[in-house]
């Protein structure tokens, strides 16, 4: 298995990812965007990324419309010699070293672990003592591992490889990912494009950190709920500015 589940092996079909590549904002919930890409709806930038993963996001960003050829014939894995695989993994690999980071199986000597073969890129994470579980607070350029099936278990099914963009304030994920679908229906591991996602947390195993800047992450679970009054009081006082000027 490369990359996640095999063509000729696939698991159960992704139920949670979506094909808005811009997230609407609902009346009463901001958009909480941690990279800042919506100045424009209320929300706050959370934490700010080190250069590497700025640069690691637009090259995933500018690759989102990419499509496989016949026999899963991708330029992702044939940058590594093998043109026709399950290639989510290495597209993540191909643009972290485009980002100039270097990767390894194991991850050792300060760099990344190949998520080539997804399972073990997570198991890599956890061992290194760099991986936030399902329900902790990802940044952006963190890699994004799942399993469609709905386990958290890092050593059970993990079939699937992205990064994250951004968080919106129910908790649900913003990704770019490789060999994906730009629908719903079907095995959203085996989709044969590189597309921008929404994903809730039920079909994430965890988080991979990469060295991008050494970055925190908090150990205990977000407050989502505390995250969207938040947004909503930083609206009204907004909104009581507006009308004291007029």
């Amino acid at each position: 298995m490369v990359g996640g589940r095999p063509a000729a092996h696939p698991g159960p079909d992704g139920q949670a990812g979506q094909r808005h590549r811009r997230v609407p904002q609902r009346p009463g919930v901001p958009h909480v965007d941690l990279g800042g890409q919506h100045p424009e709806q209320v929300g706050f930038v959370a934490q700010q990324v080190g250069l590497a993963a700025q640069h690691r996001h637009h090259i995933a960003a500018g690759e989102v419309g990419y499509r496989e050829g016949p026999n899963n014939l991708n330029k992702y894995s044939a940058a590594y010699g093998v043109p026709n695989s399950s290639w989510c993994g290495y597209f993540t690999r191909w643009c972290m070293e485009q980002a100039g980071m270097h990767i390894t199986q194991n991850g050792v000597g300060g760099t990344e672990p190949s998520s080539v073969f997804t399972p073990n890129g997570a198991e890599c994470y956890q061992k290194l003592g760099r991986w936030t579980p399902r329900h902790g607070l990802p940044r952006p350029g963190y890699l994004v591992f799942f399993d469609f099936g709905g386990s958290e278990n890092v050593g059970g099914n993990i079939d699937h490889v992205g990064f994250v963009h951004s968080l919106n304030a129910d908790g649900s994920l913003n990704t770019i990912e490789g060999n994906t679908l730009d629908t719903d229906n079907g095995n959203q591991a085996a989709g044969g494009g590189v597309w921008r996602k929404i994903r809730q947390r039920s079909v994430i195993v965890g988080f991979g950190i990469p060295l991008y800047s050494n970055p925190v992450t908090p150990e205990k679970p977000f407050d989502w709920a505390a995250l969207t009054r938040l947004a909503q009081v930083i609206q009204q006082s907004q909104h009581a500015i507006l009308e004291v000027a007029s």
